[in-house]
């Protein structure tokens, strides 16, 4: 594990360290402000557009299908800014005394079946962090349900035998922490 500048100790995470330590997406202001421009944009559209067709001018395929078409995106993608504000509660990560959960684990995973905590580096990305869980080669394949948006949901790569677990915001007890933080938390676990 690189040490990262401005690196936390493990004193300044929240929680002691042998009881539960839930790591939350986090993310919801994020989603409430896209929320509200893509309202911004929307409202407008639907008003100018609801004109037109109120008139009841000459039905033109042009005008109206467009601007039809961009507000059933926008309104698509609200609906999507709701899904990631829902999940931005959700425990992406819960890691006990010899066992890890993911939000879509069937069953929870050994920590003594990791091989390795990394973060996936994503240049010139305010999408937030990707952790990568390695396992061990002669361990088990997790058990997950399937992937839904806007939920911290891990991901299963059965051939590299990688779990990766994206997380817009990372928050334990209402509190941003970093990649390093988690993994450092994971280390800790693992060598009791």
């Amino acid at each position: 594990m690189s040490i990262s500048p401005g690196q936390l100790d493990a004193a300044s995470i929240p929680l002691p360290m042998d009881g539960e330590y839930r790591v939350e997406a986090g993310g919801r202001l994020r989603a409430v402000l896209f929320f509200i421009l893509i309202s911004i944009i929307l409202i407008p559209l639907l008003i100018d557009w609801l004109k037109y067709v109120a008139l009841g001018t000459e039905y033109d395929m042009k005008v109206t299908t467009g601007p039809l078409l961009f507000m059933l995106t926008l309104i698509l993608l609200q609906v999507l800014m709701v899904r990631m504000y829902k999940g931005a509660r959700m425990a992406g990560i819960l890691l006990r005394p010899g066992t890890l959960s993911f939000n879509n684990s069937l069953a929870p995973i050994p920590l003594s079946d990791i091989q390795g905590v990394t973060q996936l580096a994503i240049k010139n990305s305010n999408a937030g962090t990707i952790l990568v869980f390695t396992l061990k080669p002669g361990a088990p394949i997790p058990l997950l349900r399937g992937f839904k948006f806007g939920q911290p949901d891990a991901r299963l790569n059965k051939r590299k035998r990688i779990l990766l677990v994206p997380m817009s915001l990372p928050e334990v007890a209402g509190k941003r922490v970093f990649a390093w933080d988690i993994i450092e938390r994971v280390e800790c676990y693992q060598k009791r």
